[in-house]
């Protein structure tokens, strides 16, 4: 008997979230697709965020200066936010599966800055046990 159905956020529960962000830092910042990455998803920064290493004030406040863009942290976390849509596949699911008492677990490597601010957009949370 199935007990708990455990879903990653990026790719399963939201789609192309990572494309559109790429696609929004361009439109509003004229920022080319190689400088987000660089900044964004393939520094060593990134990875002390993720991990605890560094707060989110000194990474946002490191990416922002990297990026050339006069914002708050906040204006950015707006932006990655506007990407974020709900897979309807896998809402549907999760409903289906709730319906049956299965639990909902979510397992992300987001952080926390991140989940607040798309659940302000989206209240998906709601939706995990």
């Amino acid at each position: 008997m199935i007990k708990v159905v455990v879903l990653d956020l990026d790719g399963v529960y939201f789609l192309n979230s990572h494309k559109n962000f790429k696609e929004n830092l361009n439109k509003k910042f004229n920022l080319s697709e190689d400088k987000v990455v660089q900044v964004y998803f393939s520094g060593q920064k990134m990875k002390d965020y993720k991990l605890g290493k560094i707060s989110g004030d000194e990474f946002w406040g490191w990416a922002i200066k990297e990026w050339g863009i006069n914002v708050t942290q906040q204006d950015v976390l707006n932006v990655l936010a506007e990407g974020y849509f709900i897979n309807e596949k896998a809402d549907s699911l999760i409903k289906k599966l709730k319906d049956q008492n299965i639990k909902i677990a979510l397992c992300t490597n987001n952080f926390l800055e991140r989940i607040q601010t798309v659940d302000n957009k989206l209240n998906f949370l709601d939706n995990f046990d």
